[in-house]
């Protein structure tokens, strides 16, 4: 084999190198077009397809980078809110689970029971159940009380609405009566059933199917918070639903035959003529308390219109009346014996007038009082005197207790004591200007009359008619009399005595 020549050697040594570099240029060229079209752009929008990071060019990776940056950095910007809505919540159920007993106040409801039962005067014989039902990972879980008494059937309603005015959700799921008879011979005294009931209440236990919870920095800070405050104010409370059992004197046991409630004298009933009579007495009391009811609501009516003249007028009346018609309520209770009478007696004479009663007490508090003409002029009167006397003070200072006065309570003045008011307020003022214009102890030491306009000396000042007395510009000469001058301060006219400096 010959040798290359020296020409043929540079050739190749310029060529191969050539060669090598062009080839790897040609490879990184197809490696950055591969790259590029795998880019999201204009010219390749297919790239947004791809899913395989494998695929993904640089560009796409950065891209991908930053949205899932953007996106974490979104969520971070919400811990705040979030954090404030898990506050919310928590609050808002720990307030609304007050109406379900906790796993301790369960293990109470024994003490309940009989607490219901010297109340009612039922006796319980048996208490079945109090065994929590349910997933114990729930967090709501239900608790069946079974209880077995015995009672009248007043004292049963009673029982039973006892539960039902709690404060926590107790449910009646069932009951049975067994009807039973009278304990004694006394034919007023009740029959005693066998009765079956059945309740059924809730447990919540807050921490039930959960993890460990989350936990945020200054709770007990951040939940007194008044925006988040506010929030859980504006979530409606959960509360239990009351029943009230309306009382009724004498209520018919509905499982006791009625039909020989009336027979006549010999079975506990009453003669027509006696009949009538407790008829007649019951109407009379509906009269008389329906009578009440529109006088209550035109004294409403005259406090509301502001008319308090006419409503301490009426409301004295309605007092008085209440008084009357209590006597006679309690009076006529013991002798209407008649069962239907006895109902309508209760439900239209009692019950309202009970409630217009009890109305009227609680009121009694916010009651207004009115302030009446003879209560300003007794003030008025002290203040004329305290002026007759030249007690400026004094006649300022019962304007002052008569303003004490009038703040003190819930009170009103009535129509009538206005004009006496505004006579009090402008005598008070007159005082206080008096007592300004005796500050400033005006001396006369010496007056020279002239036909063209006197001349008096005051404080040893010569002052003629029209002059102003004070640095204040208040007080104006405005006449020289005979035996005084006359002034104008603060628009009264005020005499002052020459002899002897007398005011």
């Amino acid at each position: 084999m010959s040798k290359l020549s020296q020409k043929q050697l540079l050739l190749t040594t310029i060529l191969v190198p050539t060669l090598l570099v062009g080839g790897i240029g040609y490879m990184a060229w197809l490696d950055y077009q591969k790259i590029y079209a795998a880019e999201i752009t204009p010219e390749h929008p297919e790239s947004a397809e791809i899913v395989d990071p494998e695929l993904w060019g640089e560009r796409r990776r950065c891209q991908e980078i930053q949205k899932e940056m953007e996106g974490h950095r979104a969520q971070a910007d919400l811990i705040g809110k979030r954090e404030q809505d898990v506050i919310v919540y928590r609050e808002i159920v720990q307030r609304d689970a007050q109406i379900l007993p906790d796993k301790d106040q369960v293990n109470k409801l024994a003490d309940t029971i009989n607490e219901f039962e010297r109340a009612s005067g039922v006796t319980v014989t048996s208490v079945a159940d109090l065994n929590l039902t349910g997933d114990p990972a729930q967090a709501i879980r239900r608790l069946p009380i079974r209880l077995a008494l015995t009672g009248s059937f007043d004292q049963f309603l009673k029982f039973l609405n006892l539960f039902e005015t709690m404060d926590r959700i107790v449910n009646t799921r069932s009951f049975g009566i067994a009807a039973g008879g009278r304990q004694s011979d006394d034919p007023n005294s009740p029959a005693m059933h066998g009765i079956s009931l059945e309740l059924e209440t809730y447990v919540y236990n807050p921490g039930a199917g959960l993890a460990k919870p989350v936990e945020i920095p200054n709770y007990e800070r951040r939940k007194d918070d008044p925006a988040i405050q506010k929030l859980v104010r504006q979530q409606k409370a959960a509360r239990v639903e009351r029943y009230q059992l309306k009382p009724r004197i004498n209520r018919r046991d509905p499982l006791v035959d009625p039909r020989r409630s009336q027979a006549g004298p010999e079975d506990g009933g009453v003669t027509q003529e006696k009949y009538e009579e407790l008829k007649k007495l019951v109407d009379s009391l509906k009269v008389e308390i329906e009578t009440l009811k529109e006088d209550v609501r035109l004294e409403k009516q005259y406090m509301d219109e502001k008319k308090y003249l006419q409503y301490v007028q009426l409301k004295t009346m309605n007092d008085e009346k209440v008084q009357r018609i209590e006597i006679s309520v309690k009076d006529a209770d013991p002798r209407i014996t008649v069962q239907e009478l006895r109902e309508v007696f209760q439900d239209e004479v009692v019950g309202p007038f009970t409630k217009i009663a009890s109305d009227r007490t609680k009121s009694a508090e916010r009651t207004v009082l009115v302030v009446l003409a003879s209560h300003v002029k007794e003030f008025l009167n002290r203040q004329a005197k305290a002026i007759e006397e030249h007690q400026y003070e004094r006649a300022a200072q019962v304007q002052k207790e008569f303003d004490t006065f009038m703040a003190q309570g819930n009170r009103k003045l009535a129509e009538d004591a206005a004009p006496f008011v505004a006579e009090l307020k402008e005598t008070g003022r007159q005082a206080g200007v008096m007592l300004e214009f005796l500050a400033m102890n005006l001396k006369v030491s010496g007056l020279i009359r002239k036909a063209d306009g006197s001349i008096v000396i005051l404080n040893n000042r010569s002052r003629k008619v029209g002059d102003v007395i004070d640095d204040a510009g208040r007080c104006k000469l405005t006449a020289i009399k005979d035996t005084t001058l006359v002034f104008e301060f603060d628009g009264y006219e005020i005499e002052h005595e020459l002899d002897n400096n007398k005011k």
